[in-house]
């Protein structure tokens, strides 16, 4: 009988599968990679260059002093939204899909401005401050802060 961190670690890897053969177009649609970035921090901010962004403008911004990456997403005509990736509901890395960030832990569903879609979680995902600059997105976080 497998454990259930054997279980869960066997998921991506099922998953990706999945995506390769086509087999499900709901799940094949929340396959699209969002690039990992790792943040140079400028003046005590985050710097993420537009550059670094996917073609949605979203990325996973990793950087020293956060445990979990933090959720970029570039919306035309406001401010860029940044969101923690830590789940409200117990504390588990939540995945970025197509419309959503998803919890693979417990289910939980979150809007790509961090509101809660489907529970258990009851709580929004923690946002942080950020502004853009001429060429990149500035993120206002701790470097110590948890994500």
């Amino acid at each position: 009988m497998r454990t259930r961190r054997e279980f869960l670690q066997q998921l991506p890897g099922a998953a990706a599968g999945l995506c390769v053969l086509g087999a499900l177009p709901a799940l094949a649609a929340g396959c699209a990679s969002v690039p990992y970035v790792r943040a140079e921090q400028v003046d005590g901010l985050l710097r993420v260059p537009f550059t670094s962004l996917d073609a949605d403008g979203r990325a996973l911004v990793e950087s020293a002093g956060l445990e979990l990456p933090l959720f970029v997403r570039r919306v035309a005509g406001a401010s860029p939204v940044v969101l923690s990736t830590r789940c409200t509901h117990r504390g588990c890395e939540v995945e970025p899909g197509a419309d959503r960030l998803i919890c693979p832990c417990h289910g939980s569903e979150y809007d790509l401005h961090g509101a809660v879609l489907e529970g258990p979680a009851e709580l929004p995902l923690r946002r942080h401050a950020a502004r853009e600059s001429d060429d990149a997105i500035l993120i206002a976080v701790a470097p110590t802060e948890r994500a």
